[in-house]
């Protein structure tokens, strides 16, 4: 069983790290779903709390969270806890997908890789 549709089974890979940003939201105009991942970094430690949600929605701001990346550590102040971990998403044409940073109390969050199969 292939991953991809077979109507669309070689879809093209392209790395948007570079033109995508968190708290934008983007819209698949492609003209087909598109297969999303996102490669995230999360850092928290004394009480910080780190988090990035993935939203998509048929209308804009997207309000279906689809994927969650998080790192709690209250229990060592002068600690720092990071994690990293791939999330990925498929988002319907003229759909919108965003994402956003929830963090409080300090933590930081970035991504390392956005890449799109179209």
């Amino acid at each position: 069983m292939s991953f991809f549709s077979s109507s669309h089974p070689n879809p093209t890979p392209v790395d948007q790290s570079a033109n995508r940003s968190t708290g934008n939201v983007y819209q698949n105009n492609t003209g087909k779903s598109m297969t999303v991942l996102i490669e995230c970094v999360v850092i928290s430690g004394g009480g910080a709390i780190a988090i990035l949600k993935v939203f998509i929605g048929s209308a804009n701001p997207p309000t279906l969270e689809v994927a969650i990346v998080s790192n709690e550590d209250d229990t060592a102040p002068i600690t720092s806890n990071t994690q990293s971990s791939t999330v990925s998403f498929i988002v319907p044409t003229g759909w919108f997908y965003e994402l956003q940073n929830h963090s409080l109390n300090g933590g930081t969050t970035s991504f390392t890789k956005w890449i799109e199969y179209s």
